[in-house]
């Protein structure tokens, strides 16, 4: 300490630190209040419209008035006997401030504006954005895998793509030709091949941030932004129904595509001596090719048709049985004792394979 300050006796610098602090904190810190002009008006934990609700307020209530965050106010609430007093939030439209010193009034935030605020859309308009944002990542998955797949197919089937045999030609720039659009085209497939993939990947990526996020929305506040549990049990029955369905596709394109293969006789393997004009046997032979590659297509389709079905079908299954069971819950009704009415009480189901149990939880 400063010898001219130590100089100074103990109560008189006492003194000076009192009116320091005097003139730093407002002169109305103590005795502002604010009056409730309603009643049912809400005090909530947070600033903001969706925070919980501590306590609602009659009209002419005071509360004692600790500071401002926007167009909220913030206040001392009374808490529980023998337990500290809790700070909660009004808006400021919603009281008024009594008291000396009162400050001007808040404005309220504007919300719309252009240039200046932007309101946040409430549960239900970011659940249905998210919805929005995973319908839009499947369809990009599905385009990526039908460019994919369309310019592999385009390469194998499509006669004039395909690998060019220097006996089908009758002079050299014929093949020639035929070779160059056969490198145009393999160029284009991976031109088609790359731009698919970065469109999967930006698919997969919004179907999973989308989901992820209507999640947690659904925890939040499942009421709000949930669809009812009639609209969950009919999306999962058409679930499992479409699972069905590929899983019968699956059966038949495999089933079909060898079927026509080994039984039609167009498509037969030739043999030489069937045939008096070469050309007419190679025709036959390239005929079989293109058949046996249109089969091996037909089978990948097949087994990725079917493991999507199998997917859906599980999914849409499992989701049933646990709406189920939740539907049953909610109309299972226990009465309560007077010994029990007091605390906590939880109710629960829980999903064993075919059978779901029932029972009580007390949370202490």
């Amino acid at each position: 300490m400063p010898d001219h300050l130590q100089s100074i006796p103990a109560a008189m610098r006492a003194a000076a630190v009192m009116l320091i602090l005097v003139a730093v904190l407002p002169a109305d810190a103590g005795g502002q209040q604010v009056r409730i002009l309603a009643d049912g008006t809400e005090v909530r934990l947070d600033p903001s419209e969706t925070s919980p609700v501590i306590t609602t307020m009659a009209s002419g209530t005071l509360l004692d008035w600790v500071g401002e965050s926007g167009a909220w106010y913030a206040v001392s609430v009374a808490g529980p006997p023998g337990e500290d007093d809790v700070i909660g939030y009004v808006l400021a439209s919603e009281v008024e401030l009594v008291g000396a010193g009162v400050p001007p009034p808040v404005a309220p935030v504007p919300t719309g504006v252009p240039g200046t605020l932007i309101g946040v859309p409430g549960l239900e308009a970011q659940y249905e954005d998210q919805r929005r944002r995973r319908t839009s990542g499947v369809r990009k998955v599905i385009w990526s895998l039908a460019i994919i797949g369309g310019s592999y197919a385009a390469l194998e089937f499509v006669p004039p793509l395909q690998v060019p045999v220097p006996e089908d030609f009758e002079d050299a720039e014929s093949y020639q030709s035929a070779l160059d659009r056969r490198d145009a085209a393999e160029t284009a497939r991976t031109v088609a091949t790359g731009l698919g993939a970065a469109l999967g990947a930006w698919g997969v990526a919004q179907v999973t941030m989308s989901w992820r996020n209507m999640r947690s929305l659904e925890l939040e506040l499942p009421r709000t932004a949930g669809p009812s549990l009639q609209e969950q049990y009919a999306d999962a029955f058409r679930m499992r129904s479409s699972g069905k369905r590929k899983l019968v596709w699956a059966v038949l394109l495999p089933l079909v595509a060898y079927g026509t293969v080994e039984w039609v006789p167009y498509f037969d393997a030739p043999d030489m001596e069937d045939f008096d004009d070469p050309e007419d046997f190679r025709a036959a032979e390239s005929r079989r090719d293109r058949a046996e590659s249109a089969r091996t297509w037909a089978y990948m389709l097949g087994a990725g048709l079917g493991g999507w079905g199998v997917t859906q079908w599980v999914l849409g299954a499992r989701r049933m049985s646990r709406i189920e069971a939740t539907a049953r819950m909610a109309a299972l009704s226990v009465p309560l004792g007077p010994s029990v009415a007091e605390v906590p009480v939880e109710l629960f189901a829980n999903r064993r394979g075919a059978r779901t149990e029932f029972g009580i939880g007390l949370r202490w």
